[in-house]
């Protein structure tokens, strides 16, 4: 019990006790931390040679064996830190990364949004004052909302369908009878949380990718099935093509946007196929993920 406790127990708290003070005051030099854990290990193992001599009367080990004893068990417990603290450091840093990556495309969706926006009060502001106002007020809040979030991760679904709702507001005054949304929203979903605009992404994509001649469905659902949640976006327009199945990359900015952030949900994947149960041919987009 006391080799247990003097040489093992008592050495290994307070080395790394010590090494991580140092670190958090910035202090990292290899050969002072491992130096810092031998000493305290060869301390913690003449205190042990010390209660055993008296004690227990055992003969104790020479200086050189101690030192030799102590200096392996000190190189095993630093390479074993190291490799743990690295990992720890490459992780933050990967988390960092995708993040940022994250963030900055999120903030590429809205030009596109406001220059759309900006045409159809534009084409309004004349025949229709009213719509134009409307139109107008529907922007200045999504851009409010687009500067709310830009320090936040996630928000919930609930959040993003309203958003949605509100960008399709704008695109139906442009587009009228010519555009209509279906939403199938499970109720237990509502509090999920999701990268902001992924859905409204989902949604512009959709609505710019497409003609308008004959009209443009669009199908939003959200379930969840087995603790994994699929979020799916189709439309009954061109769908991805004969690019789909290529090696031609079909994706724009908005879909590679997209891929980006979904980095932020456990286990993500994202699919893209030319047909939906529910509307036919056309483009069909689903993200699934673990909750």
């Amino acid at each position: 019990m006391n080799w247990f406790f003097f040489f093992f127990l008592v050495p290994l708290w307070l080395s790394g006790w010590i090494v991580f003070a140092l670190r958090r005051r910035s202090i990292h030099h290899t050969a002072l931390e491992f130096g810092l854990i031998w000493i305290i290990f060869l301390f913690g193992s003449l205190l042990k040679e010390a209660v055993n001599s008296v004690y227990l009367l055992t003969p104790s080990s020479s200086f050189y064996e101690l030192i030799s004893l102590t200096f392996f068990w000190a190189a095993i417990f630093y390479a074993i830190e190291r490799a743990y603290y690295s990992g720890k450091l490459l992780l933050s840093s990967k988390i960092k990364t995708i993040k940022a990556e994250a963030d900055a495309r999120r903030y590429q969706l809205n030009p596109h949004m406001l220059f759309n926006s900006l045409n159809t009060i534009s084409s309004l502001i004349y025949t229709d004052p009213q719509k134009a106002d409307m139109v107008l007020h529907k922007l200045a809040e999504l851009l409010r909302y687009s500067l709310d979030v830009s320090s936040n991760k996630f928000v919930t679904l609930s959040v993003e369908i309203d958003v949605v709702k509100k960008y399709l507001e704008i695109e139906q005054a442009r587009f009228e009878d010519k555009l209509d949304v279906s939403f199938a929203i499970e109720q237990d979903c509502l509090n999920l949380l999701l990268p902001p605009l992924i859905l409204q992404s989902l949604v512009e994509n959709a609505i710019k990718h497409n003609s308008f001649s004959n009209g443009l469905l669009i199908d939003v659902r959200v379930y969840n099935k087995g603790h994994r949640v699929s979020i799916e976006v189709a439309d009954n327009g061109v769908g991805f093509g004969a690019k789909l199945n290529s090696e031609q990359n079909f994706k724009g900015t908005g879909l590679k946007n997209i891929e980006s952030q979904i980095k932020l949900l456990h286990r993500a994947v994202i699919k893209f196929s030319n047909y939906s149960d529910v509307l036919g041919h056309g483009a069909h987009v689903m993200i699934s993920f673990d909750i």
